[in-house]
């Protein structure tokens, strides 16, 4: 091993930070000055101990800076965030700087540094090296938890909620109003009372004049929680006595009048509306929409304004008036007061009859046929099958299978609802008597093809319509009729 190798292994065991940092106090003392102060007059002066190297930061490792300012730090009783390597090798004495230091630092240089007044993060920016240790940005320096604490001590101490408060509030130990949602309705009455020009009725016109009062937030639902909106719209409410649903925020913020609305209210002033205009100038949502403006408190959408339940208890109200089944009323049928058909499966069934004979063809023969043409029909549901209930089809299929003589099983609602014939073996039979009394046309299968259109109703194929078992008791039937072994 060559003598400079063996020089250099034994400077790294003999030159340790902590014999730099006696190596500095010697040099120091010596000197009867501070000779080296920081890095820059180490390098002027370090030549004056043998073992000591020029650059201390890159000879050692971060892991020995770091326990050795760490080791410091506990000497000291102080968070080794606020220890530099410099204080460690110098032995400076450090100020364990808390947002409490901070504060009295900023009081410091507000009431004692000429010309200088801090009042927030720029100005701070500015002044905080007029005292020792303040940390160039308080945000980044104290987490987020130090700092809440530190403002919910704050407002402890001044009576306040905590939520009212800003970091700079409780530096500046400035004196804070107990901001809520009634503090800033006065507020709002102070602005629009005494500052000319300045006019607040919603979101827009606050953004821009809030700040004519102190403490007033810039924004309403960021700044109080839903409840505390929700209470305070309900204690309005109260004391103007209408419903908390009618009223809004900024009704509740400028204490405008509301009125009670109710769809009977609306139902009456669309009625008075109407009637002022000597015709029906609201018949529908579109025209509502149009023309609501000409009623006093009118909402702009009443779907929106009311609900679900509201709207069918207003309905069923209507229905029971009218005596018809609640399904067959519509809001609008309601708000204007219009009559209404109490729809059964029997009035669609006569309807049905009705159209087709007054057409002179077949317009409705099923659900296809009924979907293309129903509105025809006065009322009629835009879907019987699911317009009406399970129980409220059976009954009607029921009631036209017994006055057919016919098992229910054979009837399909559109068989009730056109009054069809129910296509039975017995049915073919008699048709095709019917046919041959004329002239005898259907003797078998195959001129029963040939002629089975004469009755629209028959089937091609008897075999394919009607199952084996069917078939079977029809025989059955007419072998025991005639006395023979079918």
């Amino acid at each position: 091993m060559r003598a400079t190798s063996r020089l250099a292994i034994s400077r790294r065991a003999t030159v340790t930070l902590e014999y730099v940092r006696n190596a500095i106090e010697k040099i120091n003392d010596n000197a009867g000055e501070l000779l080296i102060t920081n890095d820059c007059s180490y390098k002027a002066n370090y030549r004056s101990d043998n073992l000591l190297i020029r650059h201390i930061n890159s000879y050692f490792t971060d892991v020995e800076k770091s326990e050795f300012i760490a080791k410091y730090s506990k000497e000291i009783h102080v968070d080794k965030k606020l220890v530099t390597l410099w204080d460690a090798l110098l032995r400076r004495p450090i100020e364990n700087v808390t947002l409490g230091y901070v504060r009295d630092g900023i009081a410091h240089i507000n009431d004692n540094i000429e010309g200088a007044l801090i009042t927030g993060t720029s100005s701070y920016a500015k002044y905080y090296r007029s005292v020792k240790f303040l940390p160039c940005s308080i945000i980044s320096f104290f987490s987020k938890l130090n700092r809440a604490k530190f403002i919910a001590e704050y407002a402890k101490e001044i009576g306040r909620d905590k939520n009212a408060i800003s970091i700079w509030d409780a530096l500046l130990r400035r004196p804070i109003e107990n901001v809520t949602l009634g503090y800033v309705r006065d507020g709002i009455a102070h602005i629009n009372d005494n500052i000319e020009g300045a006019l607040i009725t919603g979101t827009s016109s606050y953004a821009k004049y809030y700040r004519s009062v102190k403490f007033l937030p810039c924004s309403m639902t960021s700044f109080f929680s839903k409840s505390e909106r929700v209470k305070f719209i309900a204690e309005y409410a109260k004391e103007i006595g209408v419903d908390k649903e009618h009223v809004k925020l900024w009704d509740a913020l400028l204490r405008r009048p509301v009125a009670n609305l109710s769809l009977v209210y609306v139902r009456d002033t669309i009625v008075k509306i109407n009637s002022n205009a000597g015709k029906i100038l609201i018949r529908c949502a579109s025209s509502y929409a149009a023309h609501y403006r000409l009623g006093k408190n009118l909402p702009s959408d009443i779907p929106t304004s009311f609900s679900v339940s509201k709207r069918d208890k207003f309905i069923a109200k209507y229905a029971k008036k009218m005596n018809v089944d609640k399904k067959n009323v519509k809001l609008w049928d309601a708000l204007l007061m219009r009559p209404v058909l109490n729809v059964t499966l029997e009035y669609i069934r006569n309807t049905i009859e009705k159209i087709n004979d007054e057409s002179g063809c077949a317009l409705f023969t099923g659900s296809d046929t009924y979907a293309d043409n129903y509105k025809q029909g006065t009322c009629f549901p835009s879907c019987v099958n699911s317009h009406f209930t399970t129980p409220q089809k059976t009954a009607f299929i029921v009631e036209y299978a017994k006055k057919m003589n016919v098992d229910k099983d054979f009837v399909n609602l559109w068989d009730a609802l056109i009054q069809r014939p129910i296509l039975t073996l017995e049915y073919i039979r008699d048709s095709i008597i019917k046919i041959n009394d004329v002239d005898e046309l259907i003797t078998s299968s195959v001129s029963y093809r040939k002629h089975h259109k004469l009755n629209m109703y028959l089937p091609r194929e008897v075999t394919l319509f009607f199952s084996e078992s069917r078939q079977e008791e029809f025989i059955a039937n007419y072998a025991k009729e005639i006395n023979l072994d079918k």
